[in-house]
């Protein structure tokens, strides 16, 4: 009679152990799988960007590479989500037009924007399709005022496109805000109090020479779908950091110190 008492006193420890364990789980909702696009920004930023997932638990598909625009990634989005089945898709894309999908298309015309308008709406269509939340990435300033105005126009469409297909879970995060200074451009900001300090004055330098990049150095080398800096980038960091916030739910911490 004791055993049988002993028994059913385990069975129900059992039960009760099992019903916190799945109260746990279900009351944290599973990590997403996030698919991040772009150009060589992303790319830079890639690196950090998955590592920083990782430790969120998120399993991540890199899919960027210099010099791309939205059109060279329409074709791999059927198959990624077929084979890979992200949750998450980040979208950025800064405005190149080198790669033959966007022959004909000069910078700064009617048809350039309305190309990256259309493309960008049917990489959303796609993914929305497959129930798969779409964060679109406002881009930053460069040192340029052709480049940084043209920056500026497409982050306007971004947020358009985001505000028109708010309903189907699309939103856009003003990433490029971590790498500038009150909304404008700079090269350095002050050190992070968690990263390393190698600029003047505890600060670090958060763009290329070329005004536009982010390895401090400009000294960068591909490796995969990785383009790695020869030193230590905070920008990197800052833009990755930035770009997943919004994918992993978090409220983002954008803008530049």
């Amino acid at each position: 009679m004791r055993a049988r008492v002993v028994a059913v006193v385990a069975i129900v420890a059992c039960i009760g152990v099992l019903a916190v364990l799945v109260a746990h789980f279900s009351s944290h909702p599973a990590s997403p799988r996030i698919a991040l696009y772009g150009d060589s920004l992303s790319m830079q930023s890639a690196k950090d960007f998955e590592y920083l997932a990782t430790v969120a638990g998120a399993p991540v598909l890199l899919g960027a590479y210099n010099g791309w625009a939205v059109c060279d990634v329409l074709p791999r989005i059927p198959g990624d989500v077929s084979s890979w089945a992200p949750t998450v898709a980040v979208l950025e894309f800064s405005g190149d037009y080198f790669t033959p999908c966007m022959h004909g298309y000069q910078m700064g015309t009617p048809a350039y924007y309305a190309k990256y308008r259309a493309d960008t709406q049917a990489a959303i269509d796609d993914l929305v399709h497959h129930h798969v939340r779409v964060v679109l990435v406002g881009v930053p300033l460069d040192a340029w005022a052709d480049l940084s105005a043209n920056v500026t126009y497409l982050n306007t469409i971004y947020r358009e496109l985001a505000e028109a297909n708010r309903a189907e879970g699309v939103s856009f995060s003003d990433a490029g805000q971590a790498v500038l200074a009150d909304g404008r451009f700079t090269m350095h900001l002050r050190c992070l109090p968690h990263e390393p300090c190698t600029g003047p004055s505890g600060s670090n330098v958060v763009r290329s020479p070329d005004g536009v990049h982010f390895c401090p150095t400009g000294n960068t080398t591909v490796e995969g779908s990785f383009d790695l800096c020869d030193v230590y980038s905070s920008g990197a960091y800052r833009f990755a950091t930035a770009m997943l916030d919004p994918a992993l739910g978090r409220r983002s911490s954008s803008a530049g110190g």
